[in-house]
């Protein structure tokens, strides 16, 4: 029967590299000291690591949720995102005809990409932020989630499986819990702080409140 190692290794903030460690200590491998040390399996690690990492951050957190974000054109007209961006959301009316193709701004009933010098558009974005940015609580479920799926595709133990599954499950509600205080309303003042609310069922899913359809 599997012991729950994965407890005693979060003691200090989760680097990149406790991260690959923990995911290879769901099969066994010993631990390496550099993420230069490339071996095949730390490869896997760090991809499922950043594929699991912008999975999550991709259904928009409150720390990872901006709003009122100002896009403008560069010297070709064009306005052009910036990488770290997944997810744009135009909120004013006058914007609904605007789309995001590839990485930039198209405007859909004029037909084109170019944008006057003056444009300043504000949107609710989306960011795609560096590990080792990410709240302690997201970056254990990444982990937990990325060392499940690196079981899965590795070793394919079905026993394994539902025992990390459980972790996993466990570091998801946790994460859930901090996404819920850091929503908190502030009873002197009556307000919220913002949480990407133009996605007002996911910004509930992600308080624990509600579930996706």
């Amino acid at each position: 029967m599997p012991t729950n190692t994965t407890t005693a290794i979060f003691t200090t903030p989760t680097s990149e590299l406790s991260a690959v460690n923990i995911i290879l200590s769901g099969i066994g491998e010993a631990p390496v000291n550099s993420l230069s040390d490339t071996t095949s399996d730390v490869a896997v690690a760090l991809n499922i690591l950043a594929e699991v990492s912008k999975e999550v951050q991709t259904e928009g957190w409150q720390w990872n949720t901006e709003d009122d974000y100002p896009l403008t054109p560069g010297d070709d007209g064009r306005i052009k995102l910036h990488p770290s961006i997944v997810r744009v959301h135009f909120r004013d009316p006058d914007d609904r005809e605007l789309v995001i193709r590839g990485q930039y701004v198209y405007d859909r009933i004029r037909h084109t990409y170019i944008f006057p010098r003056e444009t300043a558009i504000k949107v609710t974005v989306t960011l795609l932020l560096a590990f080792e940015q990410l709240p302690e609580a997201c970056r254990r479920y990444i982990t937990l989630k990325s060392l499940r799926v690196f079981q899965e595709r590795v070793v394919g133990s079905n026993t394994l499986s539902a025992f990390h599954q459980q972790d996993e499950a466990r570091a998801r509600a946790q994460m859930q819990a901090e996404e819920r205080k850091a929503d908190r309303p502030n009873i002197i003042k009556g307000t919220l702080p913002p949480t990407g609310t133009w996605r007002p069922v996911t910004a509930l899913y992600n308080r624990g409140i509600g579930r996706l359809r």
